[in-house]
């Protein structure tokens, strides 16, 4: 009994602690469990060995994932290019023209501006071919003579050598090689229009596919080669680089070609230098081993504060993600995260506020002035809704809240409650007295999705402030619907009436390049604004965003872009005929806003060749800005109108980039000149690291694929200077010029001054 109970004791003695803490100790207090390298040695050498393998794994793991898609990418290309000369092809050949001339009825087939230089350098070879396959007319640009020329005989017979089928009335597409150059040749049968007779012939188009169709790809995918040559093996070195050929049997000719791309291999290269990285560490670490008991408290004190750093990064980069930085709220993100973790419980109802005008504000105070508003609707809703109602800020001038309650009747009042203060809404920010409208819908959340019921109270919100009605709208009240939908078609029918009426002006906000010390102009928007003759001096001009949802809503969209259109083509001929030889402005490009609508109308392409023509206007001066919302939604389409209207020489600008899917992948699938910097961004950069960060990675993207990035919103010197050092190329906003006026018979149509003279007269005038 006593032995028992001495042995007890040490045990009752002994103070209760997690098992890590005894170990720790135990740790401490018996240094050689540190340095014993036949402890660790084995450890260290398995945990070498197994990452080696992980990572020769990943590394061919990544080769043959990127190998497919050089493949795809390089097939998908082919076809695309391939279709699209085919479609130009087949154009040609049920032209009239086209059948007259192989009847032998017209026999100046290429004179009469029917193909120009600008046609024969995107197509070098035409050839025109009768029924039994022979040819009847070709055709080419001399560079030497500067005109067209019909082919010589040595490469007309090359050409007709390559033809497969060549006696067949047949359309045919391949690729082949035209004295050692890839091509893509298209042969489509030649009838009429109406299709009522046979083929008299066949058309031949080629397209070099040598230059630009080669760097995108290979600048994209970072490729040491990409070309099209003849069918041969492809061997690749085990550390060399990697070969690849990709074989496209839909676009054979006689001779089968493929499209042989070459890239380094890094992944196998970094794999290595990972592992004598691992052997370096395995290395250092058995060192570490010997020398840990003299700093193991050190080791362990420096580990602990950086694992409880990493803790607090992780939890700052988490609250980040589901916070908005400006009034601290939960973001659209957040509020939906914390719907799903508030449960079921009790009756709730979402609203979605909308504060109406807020742009006066920006515009009149400005945005530093407008976000102090926002803070402070902020603080309002928080005392007004109180601690158990979730409160968002989910867009600009947008907030989005949950109220909970115990009974429907509760949450009635708790709503006709706010509704009321949201009639008499006064603020005062900075000394300054306000009184703000709001717009709100209400949605209950019971047999929908969180996700559902926000968008149905913003749709009873948007149709609350369609029709200017105060307080809060339910969205299944059928009367408010009406009345909203009545107020579209209002809206609608107003900008139907300015555009039938002339009404429909253009304002033009200049941009200065600031890779120039004088910061001239080289960018200018053109804004369209509807004139109201009945208004009071300074508010005749006006546009709104209602007025733009109406027209989206209602279809409307693409004869205000037609319009818009004509009218800055003719503005722009009136101009450059008034400054003949003037560089300044011939250096100008002219940016124009578009809809998606407008770029999947198949007559839209036809109808800017009608008025650049007309106009007689230089292609390389108009420039379409589009969202990237517009092109998200349709984006093979308006990519295709996109391409063929870069063939004419037109500049596409991506604008409001960041604002909605900020998907950079685009920056690569679209053929864009400019993208435009939303300014939520360039607001932040000097505070947010993320946007600075979103800035300087969209300026490199432009240095390799070959577009000039503009930042919109600039409204200080400062802001100018900090740019400029980031690398942006072109900067808008109200410090480059305020919207005005485009009118192109002044002598000075307020923007052909530099921006150092602006800066200067700014600078100079008194306070």
């Amino acid at each position: 009994m006593r032995s028992e109970r001495n042995n007890a004791e040490p045990r009752q003695s002994r103070p209760q602690s997690p098992a890590w803490r005894w170990r720790w100790a135990r740790f401490q207090r018996d240094p050689t469990l540190a340095t014993s390298l036949r402890r660790w040695g084995p450890v260290l050498g398995a945990a070498t060995l197994v990452g080696g393998l992980i990572l020769m794994a990943n590394a061919l793991h990544s080769e043959r994932d990127r190998n497919e898609l050089i493949r795809r990418i390089a097939s998908a290309q082919l076809d695309q290019i391939a279709a699209n000369h085919e479609l130009e092809t087949r154009d040609w050949a049920t032209w009239d023209e086209t059948y007259r001339h192989v009847s032998g009825n017209s026999p100046n087939y290429y004179g009469n501006d029917n193909y120009t230089q600008t046609t024969l350098h995107r197509i070098p070879f035409v050839m025109v071919l009768d029924r039994h396959g022979e040819p009847v007319s070709s055709a080419h640009w001399s560079a030497v003579n500067q005109r067209i020329e019909p082919l010589p005989a040595a490469r007309a017979a090359e050409l007709l050598g390559l033809i497969p089928e060549r006696r067949r009335l047949v359309a045919r597409t391949f690729v082949a090689m035209v004295q050692g150059r890839p091509h893509l040749i298209s042969v489509q049968p030649i009838q009429r229009s109406s299709g009522a007779t046979a083929p008299a012939g066949r058309l031949l188009f080629a397209r070099s596919l040598d230059g630009p169709d080669n760097a995108l790809p290979r600048q994209a995918l970072a490729l040491q080669h990409y070309r099209m040559e003849p069918v041969r093996p492809m061997p690749s070195a085990p550390l060399g680089p990697l070969a690849i050929a990709v074989r496209t049997p839909r676009w054979d000719g006689l001779e089968p070609l493929q499209i042989t791309a070459q890239r380094e291999a890094r992944e196998r290269h970094n794999a290595l230098r990972g592992l004598a990285l691992l052997l370096a560490l395995d290395g250092a670490g058995l060192a570490l081993v010997l020398l840990l008991t003299l700093r193991r408290r050190r080791s362990r004190l420096q580990s602990v504060v950086q694992h409880r750093e990493g803790r607090r990064l992780r939890r700052t980069l988490e609250q980040r993600a589901s916070i908005d930085p400006l009034t601290g709220l939960l973001n659209g993100h957040g509020l939906l995260a914390a719907l799903e973790r508030q449960g079921a419980g009790g009756v709730r109802a979402l609203l979605q506020l909308d504060i109406r005008h807020f742009a006066l504000i920006n515009n009149s105070f400005g945005r530093a002035f407008g976000d102090r508003v926002l803070i402070a609707v902020a603080h309002w809703l928080k005392q007004s809704l109180g601690p158990s109602s979730l409160i968002a800020r989910s867009a600009g001038d947008e907030f989005s809240c949950c109220l909970l309650a115990s009974s429907s009747g509760e949450l009635r009042r708790r709503i006709e409650a706010l509704s009321l203060g949201l009639q008499r809404f006064d603020l005062e920010v900075d000394g300054r007295p306000l009184r703000l409208t709001v717009s709100a819908g209400v949605r209950l959340l019971s047999d929908s999705s969180a996700e559902t019921a926000l968008q149905e109270a913003a749709l009873a919100r948007d149709l609350a402030k369609r029709t200017g009605q105060p307080g809060c709208r339910f969205y299944d009240e059928q009367a408010t619907t009406l009345e909203g939908l009545v107020a579209v078609q209002r809206l609608n029918q107003n900008l139907i009436t300015s555009l039938r009426h002339d009404r429909i002006v253009l304002f033009a906000q200049p941009a200065w390049r600031l890779s120039d010390a004088e910061l001239p102009v080289v960018y200018v928007e053109l804004l369209a604004r509807v004139h109201d003759p009945s208004a009071e001096e300074g508010q005749r001009y006006g546009w709104s965003e209602a007025l733009v949802e109406a027209a989206t809503h209602c279809g409307t969209m693409p004869l205000l872009d037609d319009h818009v259109l004509t009218l800055s083509c003719r503005h722009l001929h009136q101009l450059l005929r008034q400054h003949p030889r003037s560089e300044t402005f011939a250096a100008m490009v002219f940016a124009i806003n578009l809809s998606a609508e407008t770029l999947l109308d198949e007559e839209f392409v036809p109808r800017v060749q009608t008025l650049l023509q007309r106009e007689r206007l230089e292609p390389t001066q108009l420039c379409f800005e589009i969202t990237e919302q517009a092109v998200v939604r349709h984006l093979q389409v308006v990519t295709q109108a996109m391409r063929r209207l870069r063939q004419l020489g037109i500049r596409f600008s991506l604008d409001d980039f960041g604002a909605g899917m900020t998907s950079l992948s685009h920056l690569h699938e679209l053929p864009l000149d400019f993208v435009k910097i939303d300014k939520a961004f360039i607001g932040r950069i000097s505070s947010d690291a993320a946007s600075r960060i979103t800035v300087e990675f969209v300026v490199r993207q432009g240095r390799e694929l070959g577009f000039e990035v503009i930042a919109e919103g600039v409204e200080d010197a400062a802001l100018l200077e900090r740019l400029h050092q980031f690398g942006v190329s072109i900067v808008q906003g109200y410090l480059t010029a305020v919207p005005v006026l485009f009118d192109p018979l002044r002598v000075d149509p307020g923007f052909s001054s530099s921006g150092r003279d602006r800066l200067a007269a700014r600078s100079s005038a008194p306070a």
